[in-house]
């Protein structure tokens, strides 16, 4: 495999990070491999965030795999990777001008703390590539919540599935649910539904269409593929188009949020490469009480819980952003509770699982 094609391994995104976060853009990476500091973080890096990072090297090295038939195309293979390229780059400006137009206009007429946003997270079995940039993530679990400054995470929405794992990727998924949400495959307790999970994501959504359209969906970078693979197989059991789901980048949400919030009272801000560093850390990550029916019962396991995980990000973001803007933070709102009521835990899980089977 040429120099070009070979794929990326988890530490490497690491220290691609690790470069940005020490702002030594100009350093090799030969270099920062042999900075002990550098070293030492990798090895004391929270569990959840190293899944973060083997994800995105599985992700390249699905990539990789293609890169053969990439070289070898013909032109006109090349003109679609070019318009693919192009459209990306489409979405990209328009997410950013999205994302500052909505909380510039929020802080401009002083109702940012109570705009509200739409979090996603999908936990998944295994990643199949089915075409040039495309891959499908056979879906384990995933968390729909509404956030705002104001009330925090309200309003999650959460599923385990119940899928068929195809012929060939049953051993991934039996490694990746070990690993990570340790959800069983084949979890007989687990919605199949994908047309009956569409229609509760868009009431879900509904309340919050503007000109007839969904609002975006936020996701981390790491899942954006993995909740675009799960809103397609909503939208193709429902009969519907994927283009009625928009999925932006949460860490560009938590940078401008905190931007603007922060120039106007220190005239201060950071980079995007950082902001997404930071948000990336989950200081939050052993947060009792915020996982769903099924995690509260493993050891560790709700770190990897969909629900606990946008509950985490609420928590993340009010930490960084509150204190600026004079709101007064409330425990289980805007940082964890002290003390887990389990008795209450218990029966918020047992609604849940009610609602979920209606």
């Amino acid at each position: 495999m040429s120099t070009k094609s070979k794929a990326k391994n988890a530490y490497y995104f690491f220290m691609r990070d690790w470069r940005a976060e020490q702002n030594t853009p100009h350093r090799s990476f030969e270099e920062i491999a042999a900075d002990p500091r550098c070293n030492e973080e990798w090895k004391n890096l929270p569990s959840i965030r190293r899944d973060q990072y083997e994800a995105l090297a599985k992700e390249n090295k699905i990539l990789c795999q293609r890169s053969l038939s990439k070289n070898s195309a013909s032109r006109k293979n090349l003109r679609e990777i070019e318009e693919q390229e192009k459209r990306e780059e489409e979405f990209r400006h328009n997410m950013l001008q999205y994302v500052s137009s909505v909380v510039s206009m929020g802080l401009k007429h002083d109702n940012l703390e109570t705009l509200k946003f739409l979090f996603i997270h999908v936990n998944w079995f295994y990643i199949k590539s089915i075409g040039m940039n495309k891959y499908e993530y056979g879906p384990a679990e995933f968390a729909v919540a509404e956030f705002s400054l104001k009330n925090g995470i309200q309003n999650v929405y959460h599923e385990i599935l119940n899928i068929t794992i195809p012929l060939g990727w049953m051993r991934e998924a039996i490694e990746t649910s070990k690993e990570t949400h340790q959800i069983p495959v084949n979890f007989s307790e687990g919605e199949s539904d994908f047309c009956l999970m569409y229609t509760k994501l868009v009431k879900l959504l509904e309340s919050y269409k503007t000109e007839n359209k969904f609002p975006p969906l936020f996701t981390v970078e790491s899942t954006t593929n993995a909740v675009n693979s799960l809103l397609l197989m909503m939208t193709e059991a429902a009969n519907r188009s994927i283009d009625e789901f928009q999925v932006y980048s949460l860490e560009t949400l938590f940078a401008e949020l905190r931007n603007v919030i922060v120039r106007k009272t220190e005239g201060q801000s950071i980079p995007l490469v950082i902001a997404e560093i930071e948000f990336g850390k989950d200081i939050f990550n052993f947060t009792p009480g915020a996982g769903c029916y099924f995690h509260k019962l493993l050891d560790n396991g709700s770190q990897y819980c969909s629900k606990s995980v946008v509950t985490r990000w609420g928590y993340t973001i009010c930490d960084y952003c509150c204190i600026h803007m004079n709101i007064d933070m409330v425990e289980g709102v805007h940082y964890p509770n002290s003390r887990v009521d389990h008795q209450q835990w218990n029966d918020n899980g047992i609604d849940e699982v009610s609602a979920r089977m209606e």
